[in-house]
């Protein structure tokens, strides 16, 4: 939970994971395909999930590429 609002921890530790150590400190296009195979493990994208990707968008630092591609996966 950030500012009252429920995340995917899995995703937001993911995403941490994915930042830091080797690396630019980007989620690159590669990167995304790694969290959205997460979200979307069982054929279905939860609101938890979608509000997830949008806020790694949002806040963490994604190559355009990577933006791009997860944002039309949640359509």
């Amino acid at each position: 939970t950030i500012g009252g609002v429920h995340y995917d921890l899995a995703l937001l530790q993911t995403a941490d994971k994915l930042t830091s150590g080797a690396g630019d400190g980007r989620i690159s296009f590669d990167d995304a395909g790694i969290i959205w195979g997460l979200v979307d493990a069982d054929g279905v994208v939860t609101e938890v999930e979608a509000r997830t990707v949008r806020y790694i968008c949002d806040n963490y630092n994604c190559t355009d590429k990577a933006k791009t591609f997860l944002l039309e996966k949640l359509g």
